[in-house]
Order: C-alpha cells, then structure tokens, then sequence
C-alpha cells in the first residue's frame, strides 16, 4: 500500500489512481463518471494540470503535473487576500517559503 502522506512537489509529475475494494464498483452508471469529475476538478486544478485521465468501473488514473512554486504562491496570496481568512492555510497544499 503506497504512503498517503507524500509531499507533493512543485514542478512534480504524479500518477495517482485509486482501485475500489474487492470486485466493487466506484462508477455504476455514466452519471457516476461525470459527478466524480465534478468533484475532483476544483479540487485539482487549482494546484495542478491534468495531463491524462482515465475512468474506468473499478477504478480510476490520474496523470498530473504541480504548478510551479510561483503559480502555488500566487494562489496562496490570492486565496489569503480575497477571503482573509487564515484557516484556508490549512487547505492549501504547500506553504512558500519567502523569498
């Protein structure tokens, strides 16, 4: 079983993937496909690119590329300035060290 608390690297190629358990099913109908994307869209693509994907019944492959350390810190920035509220701190997934 892979480590789930591996950092993440700016800059970093990442294949993550996901198998349900035994012979269950994770998407059951087309539906299923198109509300997962739903989900995990915002939840990636503002931290990294998509290079490939692929869906399939009893499991799924992501693909991806971090944004660079720039691109994660001006995230960072704009989160903090638009909401002003420091518990998204904790929902973000690098901290920038100033330069």
């Amino acid at each position: 079983m892979g480590n789930p608390r591996i950092v993440l690297e700016p800059d970093g190629y990442y294949h993550l993937y996901n198998h349900a358990v035994g012979k269950d099913n994770l998407f059951i109908e087309d539906e299923n496909y198109r509300f997962f994307l739903r989900k995990v869209s915002p939840r990636i693509m503002p931290f990294a690119e998509v290079l490939a994907y692929c869906l399939m019944p009893n499991h799924f492959h992501f693909v991806i590329r971090i944004k660079s350390h720039e691109q994660l810190a001006k995230l960072w920035h704009d989160k903090l300035k638009k909401k002003n509220d420091k518990s998204l701190l904790n929902n973000l997934p690098i901290i920038p060290t100033s330069e």
